[in-house]
């Protein structure tokens, strides 16, 4: 008897698609792709502004060598030009990095 019940129970073979349900469905879909463009879009502009300093630096390195090696008449920077080149990389930067990481260093020391 059980059996004969369930013989008599069918299901729709295609359902109707919920209108709500495809909406939802279309507006997270949307949302997602508005996301994932926004992220690929300041993804790059990441990328041209570490490129752009790279060659920016990589640049007044060169003009750095090519004033050391050449000789005097065919430098181009004035005595003063060439002290801020220094000062930018001694001072700015490399001496952020020793002060970051002598700060980081003794955080870690007082933590322990």
């Amino acid at each position: 008897m059980a059996e004969n019940d369930l013989d008599r129970i069918s299901e729709n073979q295609h359902p109707r698609p919920d209108y709500r349900a495809n909406l939802e469905n279309r507006a997270l879909y949307k949302k997602h792709i508005r996301e994932a463009r926004r992220f690929g879009a300041i993804n790059w502009c990441f990328i041209i502004f570490v490129w752009v300093c790279l060659i920016s630096v990589g640049g007044i390195i060169v003009i750095k060598i090519l004033h050391v090696l050449l000789p005097q008449q065919y430098c181009w920077l004035k005595k003063e030009q060439l002290d801020n080149i220094n000062d930018f990389f001694v001072d700015g930067s490399i001496g952020g990095l020793v002060v970051g990481f002598l700060k980081s260093s003794i955080m870690d020391k007082k933590e322990e």
